[in-house]
C-alpha cells in the first residue's frame, strides 16, 4: 500500500472535528490567546454569529408556537488563501482545508488548533468529549475528456457500478459502507460512487477552492470516527490525547483510500508532473 503524499491529490475538503460538551468560557478567553498560537496557519481571524434554538412552547394551546433561540458566537480563523481555517463554536472545534498538502501539514494545524485551546496544568479549555471524526471528500478526476469514464481502469473493482446496459448512460450511482475499525475503538463509513455533475465542495467566504466545471468524477466521502459509548467514563481530555486519536483515525482512513484506487490512477493523475 502506498504512503504517498501525492503531487495532486484528489482531497477537496479534509476535516478535522471535535464535538464536545457546550463551554462559554472558549469564547471569552479564546481571543486572547488563540491569535499568537495560530498566526503561523491561520492568521486572519472574524467572528460570526450562530442559532441556537432553546425551546418550543405552545400559547395558545393549539396552533401557536414560539421558538426561543439564542446566539452564539463562532471564531473562525483562516490564511489568506482561504484553503485552511480552524473554527471554534460553542459545542465543537473544526480543522478545514480544501487544499490538501498531506498528513503531516494537515495534523500541524490539528495541533495548533489545540494548543490554542492549552490551559497550563496540560488540560483545555473544552472538555466532555463526545465525539472526535475525521473526514476526506476525494473527487477522483481522470484524462477521459468527451466521454464517461472507464472507472475500472481508475477505482477498485469492488466499487464500481454494475455493467451499464446499452443505450443506459451512468448518471450518478453511490453505496455506503460502515467498518468497524482500530480493534472496534472506532469507526470508518465510506460513501462512494461514480457522479456527473457540480462537485460536492461548495466554496464559502472563509474556505475557498478553485471553481471545477460541473462533469464526471468518483466521489470517495471518507469519515473515520470515535464516539463516546454509554456508561463510558469522560475522560479529561488534552491536547497529546486527542492529537493520538487523530492519527489513529487517518491510519484506516488512508488505507482505505489505498485500497479504493489503481496503480494506474496513482501514476498517471495523482503524481503525474
Amino acid at each position: 500500500m502506498s504512503r504517498t503524499t501525492y503531487a495532486h491529490p484528489p482531497v477537496v475538503l479534509a476535516l478535522f472535528q471535535i464535538k464536545h460538551l457546550p463551554e462559554p468560557s472558549v469564547h471569552n478567553r479564546l481571543p486572547a490567546t488563540a491569535k499568537s498560537a495560530l498566526a503561523q496557519f491561520t492568521p486572519l481571524h472574524r467572528v460570526d454569529v450562530t442559532h441556537q434554538v432553546q425551546g418550543q412552547f405552545d400559547l395558545t394551546g393549539s396552533s401557536g408556537h414560539r421558538v426561543i433561540a439564542e446566539t452564539a458566537p463562532l471564531h473562525r480563523f483562516y490564511n489568506r488563501n482561504r484553503d485552511l481555517t480552524i473554527s471554534y463554536g460553542p459545542d465543537s472545534l473544526n480543522v478545514e482545508a480544501s487544499v490538501y498538502h498531506g498528513w503531516q501539514r494537515f495534523s500541524a494545524a490539528i495541533r495548533s488548533a489545540l494548543d490554542a485551546l492549552s490551559l497550563p496544568g496540560g488540560g483545555l479549555l473544552i472538555d466532555g468529549i463526545d465525539r472526535v471524526g475525521l473526514r476526506y471528500l476525494d473527487e477522483v478526476r481522470v484524462p477521459e475528456a468527451g466521454r464517461e469514464p472507464t472507472w475500472a481502469d481508475w477505482i477498485a473493482p469492488d466499487l464500481l457500478p454494475p455493467q451499464s446496459l446499452d443505450g443506459f448512460a451512468l448518471v450518478q450511482q453511490q453505496s455506503l459502507a460502515l467498518y468497524s475499525v482500530n480493534g472496534g475503538s472506532d469507526s470508518l463509513a465510506l460513501r462512494y460512487g461514480a457522479v456527473n455533475g457540480p462537485s460536492a465542495f461548495a466554496s464559502t467566504d472563509h474556505l475557498t477552492r478553485a471553481e471545477v466545471p460541473p462533469g464526471p468524477y468518483f466521489l470517495l466521502d471518507t469519515d473515520a470516527f470515535w464516539l463516546a459509548r454509554p456508561g463510558d467514563s469522560l475522560v479529561e481530555p488534552t491536547a497529546q490525547a486527542l492529537m493520538d486519536m487523530a492519527d489513529r483515525l487517518h491510519s484506516p482512513a488512508k488505507a482505505l483510500f489505498e485500497r479504493s484506487i489503481t496503480e494506474k490512477l496513482r501514476r498517471e493523475v495523482l503524481d503525474h508532473d
